[in-house]
């Protein structure tokens, strides 16, 4: 979900594993600019292309970031959850962490810069229900591992995960 704390954790894990760190917007919003976008950011860039546009990018990107060798530590957008493609590309070379955060706080966080295009002016609360519900529900089945992040801050939830993926590498 949007606003979670991927790219925070992201770049607090990478740290602390010693591995580069990714995030799919930044990769996306390059790959948009390598053909003469001007947009500032990913919640630009989804107004002038669309969903469509921006979900064909955010597949490229995945797809990228999937042949890319050695290990890496990726934090994607929040919707990469709903882009099937781009899932399976990066299902393959990764491990897939969802972090689980109250929909509450995420909403907060989400409307803080103001509404972005994915929830509706007219309903603004209920179409964010509606959609953490989907996404959360996708990410969960989706993952490799969930770590909730209630309550923790991003080096306790880092932490939480680099503990997950030390029990998972010995059990493996």
């Amino acid at each position: 979900m949007k606003h979670s704390g991927k790219s925070s954790v992201g770049r607090a894990l990478a740290r602390a594993l010693k591995l580069p760190f990714f995030d799919s917007d930044r990769v996306i919003m390059d790959l948009r600019r390598a053909t003469g976008g001007r947009e500032a950011n990913p919640r630009g860039l989804y107004l002038a292309v669309g969903e469509a546009g921006f979900r064909r990018l955010e597949e490229a990107a995945a797809i990228a970031l999937a042949q890319t060798p050695g290990g890496m530590v990726l934090a994607c957008g929040g919707g990469m959850v709903e882009n099937e493609p781009a899932l399976a590309a990066l299902s393959a070379a990764f491990t897939r962490v969802f972090l689980d955060e109250d929909e509450e706080v995420l909403f907060r966080r989400v409307m803080r810069k103001g509404r972005p295009p994915f929830v509706d002016a007219a309903r603004p609360r209920q179409s964010f229900a509606e959609l953490y519900a989907r996404r959360t529900a996708r990410a969960t089945d989706a993952a490799d591992m969930v770590i909730d992040c209630r309550g923790r801050n991003v080096d306790q939830v880092a932490e939480a995960l680099r503990e997950q993926l030390r029990e998972a590498e010995h059990a493996g």
